[in-house]
């Protein structure tokens, strides 16, 4: 009886298994024109298409400003100057999730951490920050319970190349 619910298992396993296979055409992709375009979709007049066709330049006639760059982000290195005697793990954020009024603290969006790394006194580290983020957060989170959380937000336009910052 229990190879004839095996077997009976194992038939029923490779119908279900083989019947979920791939398609093939399904019939609802659209003509081609000659010209590679779906069939049926809307030409330009022969005067529209020849003006479009006259005001666009070669690429290779473009002159560009040579300070010019597509870059819209910058390094910012943190240096922690000093640390108290715990030890701990500093998390960078991009982002803040709301801003405390009593504490007058920024927490963040955990969603936009940055790094994390173990700092020592001294210690320099560099973050590649993007031009569109409001600016950097950074969180503290000591190793032991002795120790205390903390939070130290910088605006993106108070950033420069560096900041530095006493744990």
């Amino acid at each position: 009886m229990d190879i004839t619910l095996r077997s009976l298992l194992f038939g029923v396993s490779v119908i279900a298994l083989s019947s979920c296979g791939g398609g093939g055409q399904t019939g609802t992709e659209p003509e081609l024109d000659a010209a590679g375009a779906p069939a049926g979709a809307a030409q330009g007049t022969g005067s529209d298409a020849a003006d479009v066709e006259k005001t666009l330049a070669p690429s290779a006639s473009l002159e560009v400003d040579p300070a010019f760059d597509f870059r819209v982000d910058s390094d910012v290195r943190i240096l922690v100057t000093s640390m108290a005697s715990t030890l701990g793990a500093l998390n960078v954020y991009h982002s803040t999730a709301f801003f405390d009024e009593p504490s007058q603290t920024y927490y963040p969006d955990y969603a936009s951490r940055v790094a994390t790394w173990r700092p020592s006194e001294g210690q320099a580290f560099v973050v590649r920050v993007n031009d569109n983020w409001e600016g950097l957060l950074l969180e503290f989170v000591p190793d032991t319970a002795d120790g205390e959380e903390q939070y130290l937000y910088f605006p993106r336009a108070d950033l420069g190349e560096g900041i530095a910052v006493a744990l």
